[in-house]
This record gives structure tokens, C-alpha cells and sequence, in this order.
């Protein structure tokens, strides 16, 4: 029998507005039952530092902003998980492992790299439990492109919930990626597009809104069709998966000339679509259906996902599941193959050239 471990796993996501953080029963394989989840914000000082220093990235990096900002994200992992201990009930001493993904501040493909920022180190210590972190640099060193890295764990939820295979998961989160399972276990993934980050910048931008609260201001709109097809012709959406990329690469210019709710629902609209292409890349038939991240809030999307697709798309909020923590256990889950020497990426899920484990131990 495998042992069964009670591991923690925390997500700071490409929206950059918290952590998400999860503890889990897991053996790393095919065993899997969620305890607890949680989370906590970053203050907006923060987020503002997190996303100004994203965008003006270069491989000339300011080093002492970065350890600044590090320190920073830090300290809020170390309350994440503070705050996850005492509401499960846990002693620390119970826990086997952590799974830390940390926050990504630049992620480059094509010369790889990608950059999370956290010091696990100092969370070991401080916690006296076992770390794993740095999820990406293995599969980056082996020919992957580092993400994304949750599709394992969603092959592992389509058993959990005994979805009707084949079967696709959407994750809306700043970005979005599509994980599709055959029945004869073929696992295929890959970043679609954007997700919530441009919409999300966009409303608090131009409003006293940090987000457009479950798409009322995007149903209110009307699509600028012209500019959708612009958007649409971005050269990202004719690479052939696995594909990845950084929440930057997409910009609001094209939107900036429309009315407030008309761009709401063209950048909306845009998230949807490129999900579409995404779906219609993989070309392959597909029973059932789920989302789950921020986007899954966002009935708009949601309605009109369903409405392209014809299928009814449901939320992945069943059997005690949480769309919003789906990252954070998947991460937990990470962090126990990864100490058991399991993959955690694949050849069509990053484009590593063979299945690889990946974190590192602290």
C-alpha cells in the first residue's frame, strides 16, 4: 500500500490579488480526498509592485527589487499557511510536505525561463516541514516549456469526479489553459489564451472596480466584432501545442477606444474565443465539459462557452471541490509525486521530451 500523505500546497496566481492555499490527502498517485482550503489578499500596495515589476521584466532585472518584492510574497505565504494550520485544526508536525509555486513574475518560453518569486527555504525553517518548490525548472532543463503543470492533477480529478471521458477541463484563471483527456488516457494541454488578466486590468483601470463581478458589466456590452478579429489573428493562436505564455503578452490597446461595458465584452468575448480555438486546435471529440478559476465566475463567459460549444459546461464545484482552490491542491498533489519521483509533466503537456519529475527539495 502507498503512503498516504497530508500535504499543503499554495498558489499565488498571474492576477497577482492573493494566495490560494490547500491541505489535501494524498499518496501522489491515483488517492486523493481535500481536507481544507483557504486564502488570503494581498494588499494592493503589494499587487501594484507585483505587476509594475512583471511588465518592465528584463533579463537585466533590478535584483534588489526582486528580493524586496520576494520578502514581501514571502511573508504572506508564511501567514497562508498559519492561517490554514489553525483552521484544519493541524499541527505543523502532521504535515508531510509543502508544495510551493510562488508567484510568477516573467515567463519566456521560447528562451527559457521563467520566474516564480518565494524563499521556500526560509518557510522550511520557519515551519520545520519538508518544501518542495521551483515546479518548473526541471521540465524547462529537459526541453519542457515549464508549464502548464496542473493538467496530471486534473486527469487525477476526472477520475475523483468519474467525469464521462473524453473530457476537457478549462481553467480560467489570468490565463487560460485547456487540459483534455482521452479514454485511453491520452493527456493534452496547453495555455489557450488569456483569461481574467485582461479584463480584470481593464475594469480597474477605468473603474473603482478591482473586477468585473460575476460579467455584469461585459453582458451589459456589445462585442466590437472588428477588433475581436484583430485580436484573433495573433499569431499565438496558429502555434501547434504544448504552448505556453506570460500573462504580458497580451495588451489592452486594441480595447482602449470603446466604450466601458463594449470592451468589457469584447475582451470577454476574446477570452471565450480563444478557449474555442484552443478546443477546435485539439480537434478531437470530448463528452463533458468543466471550468473552474476566477473566469468560471463570470456567467458571461460561462454562457457563452456553452453557447459555441453547445455542450452544457459545468463548474468543477461538486463532490466537495472548490473551483477557486483547484491550483492550490493541485500544487499539494505536485509536491507529493514529486518527493515520490512521479512525473508531474508530460510530452504533450509541456513539450518535455519525456515524461519528468520536477521541485525542488528544502
Amino acid at each position: 500500500m502507498r503512503k498516504i500523505f497530508y500535504a499543503i500546497g499554495a498558489m499565488s496566481g498571474t492576477s497577482a490579488d492573493g494566495i490560494d492555499i490547500s491541505l489535501i490527502r494524498t499518496d501522489g498517485l491515483n488517492y486523493f480526498r481535500p481536507i481544507e482550503s483557504t486564502s488570503i489578499s494581498f494588499d494592493s500596495f503589494l499587487k501594484k509592485e507585483i505587476l509594475s515589476f512583471s511588465r518592465k521584466f528584463q533579463n537585466k532585472k533590478n535584483h534588489f527589487k526582486l528580493l524586496e518584492i520576494e520578502e514581501m510574497i514571502t511573508e504572506k505565504y508564511i501567514l497562508a499557511i498559519k492561517k490554514i494550520l489553525a483552521k484544519s485544526n493541524f499541527k505543523s508536525s502532521r504535515i508531510s510536505v509543502l508544495g510551493l509555486h510562488g508567484q510568477t513574475v516573467f515567463h519566456d518560453p521560447k528562451n527559457k525561463i521563467s520566474l516564480q518569486l518565494i524563499n521556500a527555504s526560509k518557510i522550511a525553517k520557519y515551519f520545520n516541514i519538508r518544501t518542495i518548490s521551483d515546479f518548473r525548472e526541471n521540465d524547462i532543463s529537459k526541453g519542457g516549456e515549464g508549464a502548464p503543470l496542473v493538467p496530471v492533477f486534473h486527469k487525477l480529478l476526472m477520475k475523483y469526479l468519474n467525469v464521462s471521458l473524453p473530457s476537457i477541463f478549462i481553467n480560467i484563471g489570468g490565463i487560460s489553459n485547456i487540459t483534455y483527456l482521452s479514454k485511453k488516457n491520452e493527456l493534452i494541454a496547453f495555455d489557450s489564451g488569456p483569461g481574467m488578466c485582461l479584463l480584470d486590468d481593464y475594469v480597474e483601470h477605468n473603474s473603482n472596480r478591482k473586477y468585473d463581478e460575476g460579467g455584469k458589466y461585459s453582458s451589459r456590452g456589445k462585442i466590437n466584432n472588428k477588433i475581436l478579429k484583430k485580436v484573433m489573428r495573433d499569431k499565438y493562436f496558429k502555434l501547434e501545442y504544448p504552448k505556453s505564455i506570460d500573462r504580458n503578452y497580451f495588451s489592452l490597446i486594441n480595447f482602449t477606444n470603446l466604450d466601458f461595458c463594449d470592451a468589457c465584452a469584447t475582451i470577454s468575448m476574446f477570452t471565450v474565443k480563444s478557449i474555442i480555438s484552443g478546443i477546435n486546435k485539439i480537434n478531437k471529440k470530448y463528452e463533458s465539459i468543466y471550468i473552474m478559476g476566477g473566469g468560471s465566475k463570470n456567467f458571461f463567459i460561462h454562457k457563452e462557452l456553452s453557447k459555441i460549444t453547445q455542450k452544457d459546461v459545468k463548474s468543477i464545484n461538486i463532490k466537495g471541490l472548490k473551483d477557486l482552490y483547484i491550483e492550490s491542491q493541485a500544487f499539494a498533489y505536485l509536491a507529493a509525486r514529486s518527493i515520490t519521483g512521479l512525473p508531474i509533466s508530460y510530452p504533450k503537456t509541456t513539450g518535455v521530451k519525456k515524461p519528468a519529475s520536477g521541485g525542488k527539495n528544502f
